[in-house]
């Protein structure tokens, strides 16, 4: 079993913070190749963002103000044909 306090289990962020949920969420457009981010609400209320295939290692936390901003600007260079976002 993984030590919970040591974030070694697949629900922390290795800083003591776990998702408020208990589980992280990837995209149902993934396609299952298995290159996707996963992202969760924290218990801190920040986001965190980590590599779906390596779920143990390293996570990034963004406040939730900046993670919004961040999302309207990838929808919004989608819209502007740069790209494809769902």
């Amino acid at each position: 079993m993984k030590d919970r306090r040591r974030g070694e289990d697949s629900t922390g962020d290795g800083k003591g913070n776990y998702a408020r949920s208990g589980s992280w969420r990837k995209s149902s457009f993934s396609g299952g190749a298995g290159d996707c981010i996963e992202v969760a609400i924290l218990s801190d209320a920040r986001v965190g963002v980590r590599d779906s295939k390596a779920t143990a290692g390293q996570h990034l936390r963004f406040p939730p103000d900046v993670w919004a901003t961040f999302l309207l600007e990838v929808r919004t260079t989608a819209l502007k044909g740069g790209g494809s976002v769902r």
